[in-house]
């Protein structure tokens, strides 16, 4: 096969579930292949970003071992929005996706924070390295989930 980049959609699994509102069904794709022929295709596509946070979203249930019922969107009309809210008892943990390598504290994720109570949150972002952000904050990088959000699980 000569063309392998595969676009995960931002609804994927997750249509029929909790995250139905994360994206309105009239953007939700299904997954395919794209006729992508480089790297460079890929990474100027406009649905690059929907589509990596999707596949991250999928890749942080699975490790933190969480049920779908247990996964949230979070938002406000202000505009402030948190990406997924783990809820199991009294543990509440915030995850940001950021296709980035420099991510960092917004004032939105310190509405998130204060707001639901986060008893830490993880930005997990594009970069090759994971390294404290703030106090309870933590930017892991994508390639290092499996090590580094082993304090998430449930």
């Amino acid at each position: 096969m000569t063309r392998a980049f595969v676009f995960y959609s931002a609804c994927g699994e997750f249509e029929n579930a909790t995250f139905e509102a994360f994206l309105p069904p009239e953007r939700c794709q299904p997954n395919s292949l794209l006729d992508l022929d480089t790297r460079e295709a890929v990474e100027s596509h406009p649905q690059l970003g929907a589509s990596w946070e999707g596949f991250m979203l999928s890749q942080i249930q699975t490790v933190v071992g969480a049920r779908t019922d247990q996964c949230f969107f979070w938002a406000t009309h202000a505009g402030a929005e948190l990406d997924l809210l783990i809820a199991s008892g009294t543990r509440r943990l915030g995850f940001e996706i950021k296709r980035t390598a420099t991510p960092r504290v917004t004032r939105s994720l310190r509405s998130a924070i204060n707001t639901l109570k986060l008893e830490r949150v993880w930005i997990i972002h594009a970069g090759s390295e994971s390294f404290p952000l703030a106090q309870d904050v933590e930017a892991v990088a994508a390639s290092r989930i499996l090590e580094d959000l082993a304090e998430a699980v449930l």
